[in-house]
């Protein structure tokens, strides 16, 4: 986690960093042997360029180096939903394997969901990402999201069932910093 810098000029960003950092290690704390509490996941939230994705990554690192997790990352739209359909085409090796693959990330011990919200909302995806994030709740897993939406962008999609889940099984982490990419020079 030392990899997450927190190298900010401005009082108000580095104190998001610092909670985000904190929350990160609240949410490993959930893989010590003593651990007794309930377990949440953590939806990191914010505008492009903050680290969100850095930060989820270095969370799964920590988890499957040091601690020997079953954990998984994957994009929303290119790992998840683009192998899913590719289940229903007779031409690919996956064909006919819808289940078993998504069966499999529901059963992760740890699934980050990175760019959660860039998905097109039609309404196979609002049931089939209703679908995986109810079975990790039920499961009680935990999950890590990343977004640039606020979590509570989700009241309206799919009746707010979503929103209700990602409420109860989450910790809302919202980080505010300037993009790091405008600070890259071409």
């Amino acid at each position: 986690m030392s990899d997450f810098k927190m190298n900010s000029n401005d009082a108000t960003e580095a104190e998001y960093l610092v909670t985000a950092l904190d929350n990160a290690r609240l949410f490993m704390e959930q893989f010590s042997e003593n651990y007794q509490g309930p377990s949440r996941g953590l939806y990191i939230f914010g505008p492009p360029g903050v680290g969100k994705s850095f930060l989820g990554s270095l969370i799964l690192n920590e988890l499957i180096l040091h601690k020997q997790i079953d954990a998984y990352f994957m994009k929303i739209t290119r790992d998840f939903f683009n192998r899913l359909r590719a289940t229903f085409n007779p031409e690919t090796t996956g064909y006919g394997q819808g289940d078993n693959y998504f069966n499999d990330l529901a059963n992760k011990k740890v699934l980050m969901i990175d760019d959660f919200g860039v998905q097109s909302d039609t309404d196979w995806e609002q049931r089939t990402l209703y679908d995986l994030i109810d079975m990790r709740y039920e499961y009680e897993r935990p999950t890590i999201l990343t977004s640039n939406k606020a979590p509570e962008e989700y009241k309206e999609f799919f009746n707010g069932r979503i929103y209700s889940r990602l409420k109860e099984m989450s910790i809302f982490q919202p980080i505010i910093a300037t993009d790091f990419r405008d600070k890259l020079k071409p």
